[in-house]
């Protein structure tokens, strides 16, 4: 538990590459295996030989923030809960990241999508608003691009349409 902590911390502040390792060892910790100890030590150990890597804002990266989201669908057969992630970039890094489990269970794979696609947009929103509060508004005049994998997500989040598939999504 001791190491998971520190591997949270790294996770949350500089080591982006073991988010998704750290949330599926956390989902271990109330029983922790020996399977969880090895996986845990191997991810201390990929976190160690990539100490002096790190991020990098560079001002010839992009001044415009982007960003990239993406869900699986039905990945835990017991809660049938999905993990989704998301990135936004600007300067060239990372400037806000997320990997975590929806708290709802989607029906299918464009519903999945489309809530990974809300969390992610409330962090865009946000950054918009600091951007802007911060006297750099002209770095947000564009509409920031969400990109995602999936067509009926994107469609969904691009025009207010009801149809088939998400007429039961609250919005």
């Amino acid at each position: 538990r001791e190491l998971l902590g520190g591997l949270l911390w790294l996770a949350r502040n500089v080591g982006i590459g073991i988010a998704y390792a750290v949330s599926i060892l956390s989902r271990c910790m109330h029983r922790p295996s020996a399977i969880a100890w090895e996986a845990a030590l191997h991810t201390l150990h990929y976190a160690y030989h990539r100490r002096e890597e790190g991020i990098v804002f560079r001002s010839d990266g992009n001044l415009a923030p982007i960003c990239f989201y993406d869900s699986g669908h039905s990945q835990n057969l017991i809660t049938h809960k999905s993990q989704y992630g998301f990135i936004v970039y600007w300067g060239g890094g990372p400037a806000v990241w997320k990997s975590k489990r929806h708290d709802h269970v989607g029906l299918h794979s464009s519903e999945d999508e489309y809530m990974a696609l809300s969390h992610a947009f409330r962090q865009v929103a946000g950054m918009r608003h600091l951007l802007v509060d911060m006297g750099y508004g002209h770095l947000v005049k564009a509409p920031t691009p969400m990109i995602g994998d999936n067509r009926n997500a994107t469609s969904w989040g691009r025009e207010q349409m009801i149809t088939d598939g998400n007429r039961h999504i609250d919005r």
